[in-house]
């Protein structure tokens, strides 16, 4: 009797612990459980995507960096680069050029007159290029002599204004010394010698817009 009740008891014992084995099985494998194990291996494979995502958000909102690393090329918002300085030309207008110093020589003859300089000249206006016609004036005019002396004689010239010049013309034009219209900072006569020469210096006025011409330095003669 008492052999029998021990084997029995037993059997409750072993029964009692497969079912505990069986309950814990299932709990593992049950959604509301979590293996500890299982959950960090799932995290540490989530993670370098939660990474990469995070580094995605960050070059979306980061500024545009030059490729060339130079801060005075950076972009602007339109895509276009700062102004580096250089200004719009506008259209293009008519040119004036100096062909040929035609005349030029002093007349230093007894009486010695008070504007002893005589002196033509050529200009070319160019307005070729051009696409409305075109107006010039001679607004200062000047021989500049240098050698036995150094002064600076100015005078006026006829014809003083040209134009209008035709869009895509070209007019070639002599200008004239006016006769006693020039004064200078010494008596021009004291210029006469061999070493002496002259540079013919003008400004223009082209519509508004003043532009300088200047020969080369020429030798003259002094009529005496």
């Amino acid at each position: 009797m008492f052999s029998t009740n021990h084997d029995f008891g037993g059997r409750i014992v072993a029964l009692l612990l497969g079912v505990m084995l069986v309950q814990a099985s299932c709990d593992n494998h049950s959604p509301g459980g979590a293996d500890p194990d299982a959950a960090i291996g799932q995290d540490a494979a989530a993670q370098p995507d939660a990474v990469a995502q995070q580094d995605t958000a960050v070059a979306l909102d980061a500024a545009p960096v030059d490729a060339g690393g130079d801060p005075d090329s950076a972009v602007i918002e339109d895509g276009s680069t700062p102004d580096t300085g250089t200004l719009d030309a506008g259209p293009v207008g008519m040119t004036v050029s100096l062909s040929t110093v035609t005349t030029f020589f002093l007349n230093c003859g007894l009486p010695t007159p008070p504007d002893p300089l005589h002196v033509n000249f050529d200009l070319t206006y160019d307005n070729t290029a051009g696409t409305t016609p075109a107006n010039a004036t001679i607004v200062s005019s000047r021989m500049n002599l240098q050698g036995a002396c150094n002064v600076i004689w100015s005078f006026t010239v006829a014809p003083l204004s040209v134009g209008p010049v035709g869009a895509g013309a070209s007019l070639p034009q002599s200008h004239t010394k006016v006769a006693n219209s020039g004064t200078g900072s010494a008596p021009l006569c004291s210029c006469c010698g061999s070493s002496s020469t002259g540079v013919l210096e003008l400004t223009i006025d082209i519509d508004g817009q003043q532009v300088q011409l200047t020969s080369a330095a020429m030798s003259f003669l002094c009529a005496m």
